[in-house]
């Protein structure tokens, strides 16, 4: 209950530690700061809300020597869920990244995902 209005935010920090093998990728090495919030919003014609994500994420050096320390994207998120099969759930999104960095991603993405969950 940080914030009104049941907004929830959220931080997440990721360590990318250098791999001891051999490849292109064992060099990338840093932090990643994701900084975000997330809003169930009730539609009527829907048994379950949809769910607003938004995401902001920083990149503090975590790739190659090329990659600027900056702020990389954007994304913007919509869920919902659905009673499955027996004690299944399926969630199907939808989900935008808009690139802000071009040492990193030089394109805006768009794309949807399905899950499907048991619970035992």
């Amino acid at each position: 209950e940080i914030c009104p209005f049941g907004t929830v935010p959220s931080y997440t920090i990721v360590y990318i530690w250098s791999a001891e093998g051999g490849g292109a990728n064992r060099d990338i090495e840093g932090f990643i700061h994701v900084f975000g919030l997330s809003k169930a919003l009730d539609v009527a014609c829907l048994e379950n809300p949809v769910n607003f994500t938004w995401d902001l994420t920083y990149n503090d050096d975590a790739a190659a020597a090329n990659v600027d320390h900056d702020w990389s994207h954007t994304k913007f998120g919509l869920s919902t869920s659905f009673d499955g099969i027996g004690n299944g759930t399926l969630t199907p999104g939808i989900f935008y990244q808009i690139s802000m960095d071009d040492s990193v991603n030089t394109q805006n993405e768009l794309w949807t995902g399905i899950s499907y969950a048991l619970s035992f």
